[in-house]
């Protein structure tokens, strides 16, 4: 009976399409879960190459899982783990999610696989046996929106990307009246007059603070990207949601990289919801019923309406919502790198996956994204995204091999710190 309804979930494709884009020593796993008796249950459908049919995997109620998670997101604050850095992040987790694969993957070395509901927010490579090994060390793992995708993925795996746009080290501080100025004649980084930063009115809300890391990032990446390489960068007074938006098209560069603060805000359950309303510093990007208002970007100038509600005529916010980006045509884009905290998370409605960035950049047309799950430190965020390039553009090797060598360094520079580069996963299309 279930098996029908979760064949569903792997788009209108049939399984047999995913089967033949499989090699012998691939597996794809799509997760869903369903409704029953007032409990949320989990399994996965698991396709190999020499399936008769998908099999169905049974996994656990979500309640299970619910206090793992919960407990991880306690713990993920940069503040708490300076002093508990030595964190088991995956081995009851993989207990739950992944003990039910082991007699499934024999001879597999390489697994595409779709997370479903509460699974959106688990570091797969991170999970790790009893024996202390984790996923990334035993498989090559590949995250996609839908195991469906397989077979597009596999003809357009990797092409050598000729274009990138940079966004870091962003004046969150930039007036008003200067990003108006700007606004007015969208033109390149290097052109445009760059004035004296203006300091805003007072205020006693918490401001978007200066990320001195995300500067470091840029100019790092900038420099694994050879001459004959299309390359824009945005910095300080120019890293505004203006230009970004501007980059929208049917040219759109191959990469966007944006290192910049994230913000991610649960549903607030109540009886009334409104869109707008600033009586008590709340505003649509912390009260709206619709989560792609409550989850976005933080870019040049942002604190003029987020900290003291100033109106910006000519000129957008600063605050770039996943709304907005879901209007925007980036399908000539490859990759998206959001360096920044929680981008991958947003609200989840049942086995339909993330309303956040993620579905924000797909819904724009983007492939493939690079988001975090949990609030990253700034420092190790900057190594380990150089580590990506190095190996994207000096090495030649693909968006997955890149990324994964690229934590793969990061694991063996920092073995017991998963916070610092466990968080962030690759999703394909």
């Amino acid at each position: 009976f279930y098996l029908t309804d979760i064949v569903k979930t792997v788009k209108d494709k049939s399984w047999n399409v995913i089967k033949r884009n499989l090699n012998t020593n691939e597996v794809a796993i799509e997760f869903t879960n369903y409704n029953q008796n007032d409990s949320i249950i989990y399994c996965a459908l698991i396709i190999k190459k020499d399936s008769k049919y998908p099999e169905m995997i049974p996994l656990f109620e979500e309640k299970q899982i619910t206090p793992l998670l919960t407990s991880i997101a306690s713990e993920r604050g940069i503040e708490l783990l300076k002093e508990k850095e030595n964190v088991n992040f995956g081995r009851d987790l993989y207990q739950l999610v992944w003990k039910p694969f082991e007699g499934y993957l024999q001879g597999i070395n390489k697994i595409y696989y779709a997370p479903s509901g509460q699974l959106n927010k688990v570091s797969f490579a991170s999970l790790e046996d009893t024996t202390g090994v984790m996923l990334m060390d035993r498989f090559e793992l590949h995250q996609l929106q839908s195991t469906a995708d397989i077979e597009e993925i596999k003809k357009n795996e990797f092409n050598l990307p000729n274009s990138i746009a940079l966004f870091g080290g962003a004046n969150y501080n930039l007036s008003a009246d200067l990003m108006v100025e700007q606004a007015a004649g969208i033109t390149k980084p290097e052109d445009v007059k760059l004035l004296a930063k203006r300091t805003l009115p007072s205020s006693k809300n918490t401001n978007w603070p200066y990320l001195a890391g995300t500067l470091t990032e840029v100019n790092a990446v900038k420099k694994t990207f050879t001459e004959g390489k299309q390359i824009q960068t945005y910095t300080s007074n120019t890293a505004t949601e203006d230009q970004l938006k501007a980059l929208s098209g049917f040219s759109s560069p191959k990469i966007i990289h944006i290192a910049t603060h994230g913000y991610y805000i649960p549903e607030v359950k109540r009886k009334e919801k409104i869109d707008f309303n600033p009586i008590g510093n709340e505003s649509q990007f912390t009260s709206s019923i619709n989560p792609l208002l409550r989850t976005g970007l933080i870019l040049a100038g942002a604190n003029n309406k987020w900290v003291n509600n100033i109106e910006i005529d000519g000129a957008d916010d600063g605050i770039l919502t996943a709304l907005e980006i879901s209007n925007l045509n980036f399908t000539n884009t490859d990759l998206v790198v959001l360096s920044a905290c929680e981008t991958g998370l947003g609200d989840i409605k049942g086995s339909e996956g993330v309303y956040g960035l993620q579905r924000a950049f797909r819904l724009a047309g983007v492939k493939r994204m690079i988001v975090s799950l949990w609030q990253v430190p700034d420092n190790e965020t900057a190594e380990m995204m150089e580590y990506f390039y190095t190996s994207l553009m000096n090495e030649k090797k693909g968006y997955y091999a890149a990324f994964r060598a690229a934590q793969s360094k990061m694991k063996q520079k920092y073995p017991f710190s998963p916070i610092k580069w466990a968080g962030f996963v690759l999703i394909g299309e």
